[in-house]
């Protein structure tokens, strides 16, 4: 991370203004800050240095435990109830690690209050809200420091994949693209990119006020760094836009190699796969030389664990469990992503000594359509789903395009749940939707939220 550029922040904010005032800019809905303050600077310095050091420094040097491991842990374990009830008084962390308990995405939801740390004041806290697999919202709340981690890590992908984006103060650095039916919108300078402005755009129809307007704006600012999911860049190579992107970075979901060799070959550019979670934070990227994704996050302790909560070995798949994370309202310990990989330690063909995680299986998109045939987003069944109560769900997409789903509810089935399969019909336009209730969804393995006859047909026009 450079040292950002020195501006005006009145000079800065008239550059934001010609942003949000463009007359084809989208319908903005939101308004944001990094929030960042002079005295979040040095952590962020500091952090970069370690992750520049991390990179550099061979596995065999370092403790089974990271030195920065018990020392957080303890401080954290004075003010998180749930750690407190973890962590009994006297426990010896370093003799008998694995025996800690482990926690879930279920903890989080049920009882999100005694993880959160009471240390932290409350004029720092950011609330970002999220579905993941299951429908059910999840509030995670987080400093700015913490979202700011997000920066440095792809920042550090952009240099292990030899990409300079150049951002500068006051110019557009970022575009992060969703293709939603609604989201929120917004514009904001980020400290940690030289205070070059991000911007969340929509290509949805809906979000501008004349279909001519969305290739015109974005064409103008050009930004060099697109961040998304395979479904937005799918929509991006849909619209043809003649943008000149110095890098792809896709988020949320694994991204398909046919739609990545699609972009690279329309684009010219390298394509990051990059794995984050609400929960976690920025986990990792994948490497250049297609090794596996790269653990690049000094303050996050990554194990693979087995069912009972042992590490697995180097050729063992497991479940991805980290600790730490940077965000000091929510300190995690042993936190299991449901994600599954092989850890594999040592030197890599990039020559980065990052641990890597192997065949990682995170959450694939999965080709949903219409009744006339048009991409439909994931994240708006999730977003339907989140107003019912939702404990898990798995949806299949036959190829008549009708949709059955099954279903866990909370406590007992709504009485009337004609709501919801109305507003699924109207989402998939049309077309049968079908509600089967399952009792034990998800209770012996992570369910698969979203499945389709056609599966194995690329995620791209």
């Amino acid at each position: 991370m450079e040292p950002q550029t020195a501006v005006s922040e009145d000079w800065l904010q008239a550059r934001l203004a010609e942003v949000l005032g463009h007359p084809r800019a989208p319908m903005w809905n939101f308004a944001c800050s990094d929030r960042l303050t002079h005295s979040d600077a040095m952590p962020l310095r500091m952090l970069w240095q370690k992750m520049r050091m991390h990179s550099d420094r061979k596995v065999a040097d370092l403790p089974f435990l990271p030195d920065w491991l018990l020392p957080w842990l303890l401080e954290k374990r004075i003010v998180t109830p749930a750690l407190q009830e973890r962590i009994p008084v006297g426990f010896d962390v370093l003799t008998h690690w694995m025996d800690l308990p482990t926690a879930n995405r279920r903890d989080l939801v049920e009882h999100l209050a005694q993880w959160v740390a009471e240390d932290v004041t409350y004029d720092q806290m950011m609330i970002y809200g999220s579905s993941g697999t299951t429908g059910t919202p999840l509030l995670i709340p987080k400093t700015p420091y913490a979202v700011a981690r997000y920066q440095l890590a792809l920042q550090s992908a952009f240099l292990a994949y030899g990409i300079d984006p150049g951002f500068r103060a006051g110019t557009v650095g970022n575009a992060l693209l969703c293709a939603q039916r609604h989201t929120i919108m917004y514009a904001a300078p980020l400290a940690t990119w030289e205070n070059s402005i991000h911007m969340k755009v929509n290509l949805h129809d809906n979000a501008w006020r004349s279909l001519s307007d969305r290739a015109a704006f974005l064409t103008e600012y050009d930004p060099p760094v697109l961040t998304g999911d395979p479904i937005s860049f799918a929509e991006l190579l849909r619209l043809n836009m003649p943008l000149h992107p110095k890098v792809f970075v896709s988020t949320a979901l694994q991204m398909p190699h046919p739609l990545k060799n699609a972009l690279t070959e329309r684009y010219g550019c390298p394509v990051i796969d990059f794995y984050a979670m609400n929960e976690t934070g920025p986990i990792a990227f994948a490497c250049p030389n297609d090794q596996g994704f790269h653990v690049c996050m000094p303050d996050l302790f990554v194990e693979v664990l087995d069912a009972d909560g042992f590490q697995t070995s180097s050729e063992e798949w497991g479940e991805v469990t980290v600790s730490g994370g940077g965000n000091d309202f929510l300190p995690l310990l042993r936190y299991r992503t449901g994600d599954r990989a092989c850890l594999v330690e040592g030197l890599c063909m990039c020559g980065s000594w990052w641990p890597r995680l192997v065949g990682l299986e995170g959450r694939k998109p999965v080709r949903l359509l219409t009744q006339n045939g048009a991409l439909v987003n994931e994240a708006d069944v999730s977003k339907i789903l989140r107003y019912w109560p939702v404990v898990a769900f798995s949806l299949h997409q036959d190829q008549n395009l009708d949709v059955q789903m099954c279903i866990r509810w909370l406590e007992h089935p709504p009485v009337d749940v004609s709501g919801l399969v109305s507003e699924l019909m109207a989402l998939f336009g049309g077309g049968r939707v079908t509600l089967h209730e399952d009792k034990k969804l998800g209770q012996e393995r992570k369910p698969l939220p979203f499945s389709s006859w056609c599966e194995d047909t690329p995620l791209s026009p």
